[in-house]
């Protein structure tokens, strides 16, 4: 990114870089993440579980028909990790339910996903999260706007 920055600095002298604000507090969303590890694989598996596999969601969905299925976020698209967080926050054990249900062997990604559900500190982490955090998305909706 610097390298590209004096480069343009070349090419335009009298340009100057001025960092979006929405982008500045999208890098802090994007430290939380980095930081809460656990939730972070929790959120990743969970999306891969669901993500190619229209007989999973089905059967979420025949679950918890008033339920959404779990976000998909991506990390590009700025404040949707922290929304996944709020979202396991609030349906914790609903998608513990849903994935105990699954079979082990269908996938690797799924015993995984069981082996994280059993920490004890998760639900402590989401709520930190969802207390701490969620205002960023806010913030960054209204940037944006």
């Amino acid at each position: 990114m610097l390298s590209t920055m004096k480069a343009m600095k070349t090419l335009y002298p009298k340009m100057l870089h001025c960092t979006c604000f929405a982008h500045g507090v999208h890098r802090i969303a994007e430290f939380v993440r980095l930081e809460f590890t656990d939730v972070n694989a929790l959120i990743s598996n969970v999306k891969s579980i669901y993500c190619k596999a229209p007989s999973r969601r089905r059967q979420f969905r025949a679950d918890f028909p008033e339920l959404k299925l779990p976000p998909q976020p991506r990390i590009t698209r700025r404040g949707t990790w922290i929304d996944a967080a709020e979202y396991y926050c609030d349906h914790l054990y609903d998608v513990d339910s849903a994935i105990n249900k699954l079979s082990n062997d269908d996938s690797d990604v799924i015993c995984l996903t069981k082996e994280i559900l059993k920490n004890k500190n998760l639900k402590n982490e989401l709520i930190f999260i969802k207390s701490n955090f969620v205002c960023l998305c806010a913030g960054i909706e209204k940037l944006q706007r």
